[in-house]
């Protein structure tokens, strides 16, 4: 909110001679076992393995080692149980969040209203995460510099407090108090961030090894512009600096310009190098749910990369081969004995995981299997855990029992026997017999068929869903921004679809904090483009709304006998709506019977994710730079079902 402001005279006199001396720093704003084995052996949580020191993964694991007739001969075989089982806690030394809020802004509710919300969100997480610890800090800062309100504290309550501040331009009634929000000094804001987190890893008795999440919520607006005459272009450069300063020490920065005026807010949207985390009014929310987004990251199954279980057998003891289940990845046979493993490589492989395989001893004694299992976290980061070793006691070779030498047996000499005469048998004369008539039997007669898929016989339902968040605008190495790329795929694609002369039909799907259908099927090709004109790119991305409203968009109008088929197409991860009610969606959508090819822009996606939501690994593109989006596009058309040539066997 603008202050009134004095007559245009006086107001030109005061204004020059106050915002003067504000430049010159004069003026200060206001302010039990089975039987037959072996008990099993459990290991506590070992520490890690020759990881270097601040690379230990904060993941711990269990491992479970039995040996089946653990006893045994040189002619049996001895199974060895495996079971391993990973836990990544939840930030395990905390979650930070430190808020900066400028004491003078056109919009300080809005300000207020976003930060206590983000507070909320956090207090969310702690309820579903009771055994991770939650801090808050509250930074202030004017012309002057920065203050601590608030240092971190895990009492939200009172962080809230200090939050609630009544400056703003509408306090001050000084002429120069409109270009008071553009003076906001951010120098030593960094250096004040770093120390507050050092502060509490001291205080708490951290590690290196400990890992806190950390985030920082500031406010600012920086214009590069003037106020009264005055250049703020310095200043806003200055905001830029520091935005980047913090970014790279914590793990996520969001930012929020607390002016309606786009102008304010053209240094500040540059101080962050992901646009998704910034946030203007009026637009509520925003940056609530870019944060509950980025703490659904930190949920436990998504911080594990990796599980592999390995072995050592001794040169004494063989693997029996196609004996384990699950089949091991890798069987390593030397001089120094057998090397087995077995790897699972996705996100969310916690376990527990189980193996079972069998060995041959080939000699008499006791030998031992060793083995570890390596767990990597979701930031590359590696712990080991020794499994309890397997010992197999092999008593006796197996003796091959021989047959007793033949004795010597009397002769008895042969005695003689009576042979009766031939006696006539009487001949019956022959009969004749019914011979059965043959069954028919099916005749198979080869057929030359020349058959192709002709497109003019297909009647296909196909919808576009179009990312259109405001990261769409940057521009790609062909100087394109990444909406106009897609845009551009979108209509070759639909150049090669038969709308005129077949039964194809199209629909435009359009999505960022929500999804909207912008035109439902139709074979109008001018009414598809304008709905691609239409698109109006604005913050956030809610994937699972896109997949919702396209499956509605193919649901809605369709009949029997027409293929059903989604493209979706997105460059960056799902928000405020975690990514896992995406892959939900699609599992819905698929098992309806709808086709869904996935294909992301750039750098910043959820790989895995987009192929989880896609019908298969094959039905997943990505383009870096948006340059090859049209071939894809091209691609994906030929590829769309053809009717059945022959009907199905009911």
């Amino acid at each position: 909110m603008k202050p009134a402001l004095l007559p245009a005279r006086a107001r030109v006199v005061l204004l020059a001679l106050t915002l003067g001396a504000v430049l010159l720093g004069a003026l200060r704003p206001p302010s039990a076992p089975v039987a037959g084995q072996n008990a099993p052996n459990a290991t506590p949580l070992p520490t890690s393995q020759s990881s270097p020191r601040g690379n230990t993964s904060s993941c711990q694991g269990t491992t479970l080692s039995t040996v089946i007739t653990p006893t045994l001969r040189t002619c049996e075989e001895a199974e060895i149980q495996l079971q391993a089982e990973a836990i990544c806690p939840v930030c395990p030394a905390g979650v930070n969040l430190i808020v900066v809020m400028q004491e003078f802004a056109h919009e300080p509710l809005w300000m207020q209203a976003e930060a206590q919300a983000v507070v909320d969100r956090l207090e969310r997480f702690n309820e579903r995460n009771p055994d991770s610890t939650v801090r808050v800090a509250v930074i202030h800062y004017d012309s002057r510099g920065a203050r601590t309100a608030q240092a971190l504290t895990d009492n939200l309550r009172t962080a809230k407090g200090a939050m609630r501040f009544g400056t703003g331009t509408n306090n001050c009634l000084a002429p120069v108090c409109f270009c008071y929000p553009y003076l906001g000094n951010l120098r030593t804001v960094p250096a004040l961030i770093t120390r507050m987190l050092r502060d509490v890893r001291k205080d708490s008795n951290l590690g290196d090894d400990d890992k806190t999440c950390d985030f920082v919520l500031l406010f600012n607006e920086s214009t590069l512009g003037s106020c009264a005459g005055f250049s703020l272009e310095e200043n806003a450069l200055n905001a830029i600096g520091a935005g980047r300063d913090i970014e790279r020490n914590v793990d996520a920065l969001f930012v929020g310009c607390p002016s309606t005026a786009i102008s304010d807010c053209e240094g500040t949207v540059r101080m962050l190098s992901n646009k998704r985390y910034f946030a203007q009014p009026p637009f509520r929310g925003t940056l609530p749910g870019a944060f509950d987004g980025e703490l659904d990251r930190l949920h436990e199954p998504n911080l594990l990369r990796n599980i592999t279980i390995k072995q050592q057998l001794p040169p004494e003891l063989s693997y029996v081969l196609n004996s384990a289940a699950p089949t091991p990845s890798v069987v390593d046979v030397t001089e120094a004995g057998t090397s087995l493993q077995w790897v699972w490589d996705k996100l969310g492989v916690d376990g527990p995981h189980d193996v079972r395989y069998r060995v041959a001893p080939n000699a008499t004694g006791r030998y031992t299997v060793t083995g570890v299992t390596d767990i990597l976290d979701g930031n590359g980061k590696d712990r080991q855990v020794v499994i309890p070793p397997a010992a197999v006691d092999v008593y006796e070779p197996c003796v091959t029992p021989t047959e007793p030498p033949p004795t010597d047996t009397p002769t008895v000499p042969p005695t003689a026997t009576f042979t009766p005469s031939a006696t006539p048998t009487a001949t019956l004369p022959p009969t004749s017999t019914a011979t059965p008539t043959p069954r028919p039997k099916p005749v198979y007669l080869p057929i030359s068929l020349n058959e192709r898929c002709d497109p003019e016989r297909r009647a296909a339902d196909i919808v576009l869903v179009i990312d259109a968040s405001t990261s769409m605008l940057e521009t790609t190495g062909t100087g394109r921004t990444k909406l106009a790329a897609a845009l551009a795929a979108a209509r070759t694609f639909l150049d090669q679809l038969h709308m005129a002369t077949g039964a194809d039909r199209a629909a435009i799907v359009a999505f960022n904090a929500e999804a909207h259908l912008l035109q439902p099927l139709t074979q109008n090709r001018a009414a598809l483009d304008a709905a691609l004109d239409g698109i109006v790119p604005a913050t956030l991305t809610c994937i699972p709304c896109a997949i919702e409203t396209g499956e509605a968009a193919l649901s809605s109008g369709g009949a029997p006998g027409r293929s059903r088929t989604m493209i979706l197409l997105t460059d960056g991860r799902s928000n405020p709506r975690p990514v896992s009610e995406a892959v939900a969606s699609a599992q819905r959508a698929k098992a309806d019977g709808i086709v869904i090819y996935t294909v992301g822009i750039g750098n910043d996606l959820d790989v895995d994710a987009l192929r989880d939501v896609a019908s298969g690994a094959d039905h997943s593109f990505l383009s870096p730079d948006a340059a090859d989006l049209e071939q894809i596009y091209a691609a994906i058309a030929d590829l769309l079902p053809c009717p059945l040539f022959w009907p199905q066997a009911p």
